[in-house]
């Protein structure tokens, strides 16, 4: 996935590793993952949010990276670039975000720790 993962890194002024680390926490680099609440794909987009990020098929690997890289970008600008805000984002949604004015949930403080510490492994594997 490594070509689509630049490509999305390059348009949406998001790193690389970062990109990569939601991958792998989301799906563990499946593209055919399909969650019990109906998320699909490498980086585990719900149907709607797929189709507003303008993915026609989530397992489509290029589609489904562009798509949630797109969604990450969106995220980083509502929450001014703070990696834990974007990640709670993605994992609980905004409004759960807004409302607690952080990390809302246990579950996604583990799940920002998991990308957080991935991130932080691929991006020094780069160097």
């Amino acid at each position: 996935y490594a070509p689509y993962v630049r490509e999305a890194a390059a348009r949406y002024a998001l790193p690389e590793a970062f990109i990569k680390a939601v991958m792998r926490t989301e799906s563990s680099f499946r593209y055919k993952a399909l969650s019990s609440a109906g998320a699909q794909g490498l980086m585990q987009l719900m149907p709607g949010t797929a189709r507003q990020m303008g993915v026609h098929d989530s397992y489509d690997p290029r589609q489904n990276i562009m798509g949630g890289s797109k969604l990450l970008r969106l995220l980083a600008n509502r929450f001014d670039g703070d990696f834990a805000k974007v990640l709670s984002a993605y994992h609980a949604g905004s409004g759960a975000v807004k409302a607690k004015g952080g990390i809302p949930f246990e579950a996604t403080e583990n799940y920002v720790q998991a990308v957080m510490d991935r991130y932080y492994n691929y991006k020094s594997s780069a160097d």
